[in-house]
Parts: C-alpha cells; sequence; structure tokens
C-alpha cells in the first residue's frame, strides 16, 4: 500500500461494543478447511487490483497470530461466504491490541449491515481475549470503510504529519468535525 493511500485507526476501548446484528438469513463463523477459495474471491471483488492464487497463504495464514477462530466470515443463505475479517494481533501494536485485518463486502451484499456485524465480532473476540484495544489500516479510496470505522468507536491516528491534512480534508468530506484531538 502506497504511503499518500495508507491511513491508521484506532478504538482506544474496547468498552461498550454492542452485540453483532445480522439480517435474516446471514450468519457469522470462522474460518474451516476450504475456505481458502472464498476470502479469494471476496478480497478480488471487493478490493479490487491483482491478488495472486496464492494471497490467502501470503497475507492470512502467514500471520504471526494467524489461528482459524480469528477469521470470521459473514455467510448468506446456503453457506456462501459473503464477507470476512481477520481479527489478530499484531505485537508491534503492542500485546493488548487487536487488529483488524483485511476486512472485505462483496460488492453486492454491501448496505445490509453485514460489515458492521463482521466488525463487531472481531471487537468482541478482542474484548474475549482480555486485550483492551483495536487497531487497523485503511485506505483514503476507501471512505465507506472510514464512515464504518468511525460510526464503531474508530478515530483517526496520523503517523506523520501528511496524515493530519489527510484526515481533515476525509473528515470534511464525511461531514465530520475535523476539530478532534487527532486531527489537529
Amino acid at each position: 500500500m502506497s504511503r499518500a493511500a495508507h491511513l491508521f485507526m484506532v478504538r482506544p476501548s474496547l468498552d461498550h461494543v454492542p452485540p453483532p446484528v445480522l439480517p435474516e438469513n446471514f450468519s457469522l463463523r470462522s474460518c474451516r478447511a476450504g475456505d481458502e477459495a472464498a476470502w479469494l474471491d471476496i478480497i478480488r471483488r471487493s478490493c479490487g487490483g491483482d491478488w495472486p492464487d496464492d494471497a490467502f497463504q501470503r497475507h492470512i495464514t502467514s500471520e504471526e497470530s494467524f489461528r482459524p477462530e480469528r477469521l470470521f466470515f459473514v455467510v448468506a443463505e446456503a453457506g456462501r461466504p459473503v464477507a470476512a475479517a481477520g481479527a489478530i494481533q499484531k505485537l508491534v501494536h503492542g500485546d493488548h491490541t487487536g487488529y483488524i485485518h483485511m476486512m472485505a463486502v462483496l460488492p453486492e451484499f454491501r448496505r445490509r449491515g453485514l460489515g458492521t456485524a463482521l466488525l463487531r465480532r472481531c471487537l468482541i473476540y478482542f474484548r474475549e481475549q482480555g486485550w483492551r484495544d483495536a487497531a487497523l489500516d485503511t485506505e483514503v479510496s476507501r471512505p465507506e470503510a472510514i464512515r464504518l470505522y468511525l460510526a464503531n468507536g474508530f478515530v483517526p491516528a496520523p503517523e506523520i504529519e501528511g496524515d493530519v491534512t489527510t484526515w481533515r480534508a476525509i473528515l470534511a468530506a464525511l461531514g465530520r468535525r475535523t476539530g478532534s484531538q487527532n486531527c489537529e
């Protein structure tokens, strides 16, 4: 991910996470054997770009804290995975911080609350592990994802000076106040 497109966000507390709520005929579950192709389809169709066939191994199972129970799927009727997110830990963020990894929802299933339910499931998982907070990376080109993260307690965490300007522009475009302490 290029430096200009990269944004970092944190959720300073895992208190007060509402339960995940899904529409009828959808459910949440952890990764199972054989889910690799479904994950790759979700990522390819949701994120764009050129994802090689070994992307699941490169981006998921190679993560230091990968465990199948930390990769969640929203499953539609008939068992088809339509959204995915990793609830992992990257020790660079600390040993009490959960990390939302590669969250994506198939385009035709967006705007149904699936991303919200998936995100909340990850946050509850973190809290169940005794972790205190959460972090994630996203991209400037994903305003709907940023809106979702903001609505669920994440705040901008500028890493370099240029990020402050970028965050101010994004928050203004989303109709949010830009006077927060993280974007001053």
